[in-house]
């Protein structure tokens, strides 16, 4: 009987806080309060869409033009480096001749690799007095036209002799006296004093025509006299041979480098540090509009860019395109819908309040407004993507949104009141009916908030994996359970195709990467006659690049096995010595090519571990090999074995300078590695310690790093065994 006051008093509260409210929402001022307000909020929607526009624009603006700056500094670099493989060849090659660099040139497939590149050509520097034996020399060649110009008497005459590809345009520059030009003497000057590659200024090239002249600059790289000493300015001035060159023709070049990257964004490319029209190199729109229109606008910048010994000023500036028709109306339909939900809210209040005049204040308004509050919540639930099933503590289902619904093919009313074994596949239902009371009573708290994945079946008896989290609530004392569920049917497929094509891709590497590794091993060894020094020096260099895809590739099979559960482990009893001598003695003729020795300390009494021997042995020699390669000449690798309680402590140890500490957090990630100028890192491919790590975790070990001294130690503990028993595991 006291109940019943309790609840009219509960009643009365809530109905005064109706009638607050109603009273609030009658009241005329209600409305106009409530448009103010919202009218504050669009103003301010408006002017933070409107920055957020402006600095979107200008984010894009800065990355674009860094991304132009780094696309041309990278294609001059590829273009210095294309020099460096002409001077390579003189080095290589004592008395280069026209077809040697021709073939050079044509392997290099300029046309389709290096756009914008002129041509690649040899300018020899004449002693005085040979002029006459140069171009008899050339004519006998085939070249009966050949000709040193410009004529005349000079302190210093070069002559370009090998100029590929020789037609068309290259034709006017066969051989051209660069050094009689002063905008390229002082670059070919440059070059020679330094020894490194040097650009010129703005010039016109000799190949250019009456049509379509474009301002260009040329590259040079100094070839000195074999043998002769570089060491000073002077040495290096009575070395000089001639010069490994390209010539640029710069509106050709910048439209292979950019393409249509640019696209809405001039520029001005200037010889020096300052915009100064007299050295303009290049101009995106050939029209010198940046300086006249653009620099009025946000979107401007100026950067310095160093290049073969020079600086170019490049100018940046965005054309009345760049910002878009919908960005720029962005702010303003911010604005437009905002007055427009305002007036509409505006109307809506006011009409709620001519409706509370004129209706009823009693449980009708609670009525409504609880129908709208569940209205909410099933439009809410509706359009979720998720699937959500509720479910008593009886295990029946009780309600499915519209996502559940599309998921297991199955109506909310047909579900409504069956068990929750109607949404999974037989196999399953008996283990669910008896585990599920136990669940609730123990089991509830440990998976609440995780997610879980399970198997589950649509309604046409197709199964599907599911993602699941659990949320527990509880209305008039009783407990439900709701499950958001997710299908991930194509995320597993994704990731089966990604296991697939890492499979796929390292065995098909492996095959070719054996036969090529294979064959630079007969070459190096002499198989097929002795090699010149330099040549001997490439294919070894070749051979063990080669064996380090190979190793690369067995790593990342092994990797990709153990990630999909597709290595198997033999677990069982292993001799401890045994293990330590048989990795000691498969790595022992590795220790020694590295200048190191190997010391082994086995246990004079009988140990044992609960391991699979292989895996064991395959931690044992990465452990070995990483330690040879950072010991000093002749330095000491140790293996030995830490008696522990429970464990068995295996360390290897080198005498080389440690692992820097920056470097410890991260060593055993996947393709970490310290500086790669350290030399110990010479040969690795970032995954050998941690598939090491993996594999030791698999047989319920630990590995880490022990020492902080001079010197490394790395380590890894296995479980004590003893030798009468076996396990068999597969992961």
């Amino acid at each position: 009987m006291s109940a019943t006051p309790g609840k009219k008093g509960k009643v009365s509260v809530w109905t005064a806080d109706v009638h607050w409210i109603t009273n609030v929402l009658r009241h005329p001022a209600t409305a106009w309060i409530a448009l103010a307000g919202s009218l504050i909020v669009t103003a301010l929607a408006w002017y933070l869409s409107d920055q957020f526009a402006v600095q979107r624009a200008r984010d894009r603006f800065e990355y674009k033009t860094e991304d132009i700056e780094k696309a041309i500094s990278r294609r001059m670099t590829e273009y210095e480096e294309v020099l460096r493989g002409g001077l390579g060849l003189f080095k290589t090659i004592p008395n280069v001749t026209r077809s040697q660099w021709r073939d050079y040139v044509s392997a290099l497939e300029v046309d389709r690799y290096y756009p914008g590149l002129q041509g690649i050509g040899f300018s020899m520097m004449i002693p005085s007095g040979k002029t006459k034996e140069v171009i008899s020399q050339v004519r006998s060649e085939g070249y009966p036209q050949f000709d040193v110009h410009p004529v005349g008497q000079r302190s210093e005459t070069s002559a370009i002799v090998y100029l590929e590809p020789l037609k068309g345009r290259n034709l006017r520059a066969f051989g051209y006296d660069m050094f009689s030009e002063p905008v390229r003497r002082e670059a070919m000057a440059r070059a020679r004093d330094t020894g490194n590659v040097a650009i010129s200024g703005v010039v016109t090239l000799v190949q250019e025509t009456k049509e379509d002249v474009q301002r260009g600059f040329l590259m040079y790289l100094p070839v000195y006299q074999r043998g002769m000493p570089i060491n000073s300015v002077e040495e290096r001035r009575s070395a000089l041979r001639g010069y490994v060159y390209s010539p640029f023709r710069t509106n050709d070049l910048m439209s292979g480098i950019l393409g249509s990257s640019s696209a809405n964004i001039d520029f001005e490319i200037f010889d020096g540090e300052k915009p100064d029209p007299s050295r303009l190199l290049y101009d995106s729109d050939r029209s010198m509009q940046l300086a006249a229109v653009h620099l009025e606008q946000d979107h401007t910048r100026f950067v310095m860019l160093p290049i073969g010994g020079r600086v170019w000023g490049i100018r940046f500036a965005s054309n009345p395109d760049y910002v878009t028709v919908a960005e720029e109306s962005q702010p303003l339909v911010v604005a437009i819908g905002g007055v427009a939900i305002d007036l509409l809210l505006f109307f809506s209040i006011a009409s709620i309040a001519r409706q509370y005049k004129r209706a009823e204040i009693s449980a009708k308004h609670a009525a409504a407004k609880l129908a709208q509050k569940e209205e909410q919540f099933r439009a809410v639930s509706d359009t979720a993507n998720d699937g959500i099933v509720t479910a008593d503590s009886s295990g029946l289902i009780v309600y499915l949104n519209k996502s559940a619904e599309d998921m297991f093919e199955i109506s909310a009313n047909d579900a409504a009141g069956q068990p929750l074994t109607i949404l999974m596949p037989p196999q399953f239902h008996s283990a669910h009916t008896a585990g599920f009371s136990n669940f609730i009573k123990t089991g509830a708290s440990k998976i609440i908030g995780r997610r879980v994945e399970i198997t589950g079946r649509r309604k046409s008896g197709a199964d599907f994996p599911l993602e699941i989290s659990l949320a527990a609530w509880t209305a008039n004392n009783k407990m439900y359970f709701t499950a958001h569920l997710r299908d991930i049917t194509d995320r597993k497929r994704v990731e089966r195709l990604k296991n697939e094509f890492v499979s796929t891709v390292s065995h098909e590497m492996r095959t070719p990467l054996t036969a090529i590794h294979g064959s630079l091993a007969l070459v190096a060894s002499g198989a097929t006659g002795a090699l010149p020094a330099q040549a001997a020096e490439l294919v070894n260099v070749a051979r063990d690049s080669s064996e380090r895809l190979v190793r690369l590739t067995n790593d990342m099979l092994d990797l990709q096995k153990m990630e999909t559960g597709k290595l198997a482990f033999d677990i069982r009893p292993l001799n401890v010595s045994e293990l330590v001598r048989s990795a000691s003695s498969s790595n022992e003729s590795f220790v020694k090519q590295h200048g190191a020795v190997l010391e082994c300390k086995c246990p004079d009494e009988d140990l044992f571990v609960v391991g699979d021997a292989d895996r064991v042995i395959q931690v044992l020699t990465n452990l070995i090999s990483n330690a040879a390669k950072y010991s000093p000449s002749l330095g000491v690798v140790t293996v030995s074995i830490e008696v522990r309680e429970k464990l068995i402590r295996f360390l290897v140890t080198d005498q080389g300078p440690g692992v820097p500490d920056d470097f410890r957090a991260r060593m055993f990630e996947k393709f970490a590695q310290a500086d790669s100028s350290d030399t110990r890192q010479k040969g690795g491919t970032g995954l050998g310690l941690s598939i090491s790590r993996m594999l030791i975790e698999r047989m319920d070990g630990y590995i880490g790093l022990a020492s902080d001294g001079p010197g490394t130690t790395f380590y890894f503990e296995l479980p004590r065994a003893r030798s009468s028993y076996r396990y068999v595991y597969a992961s």
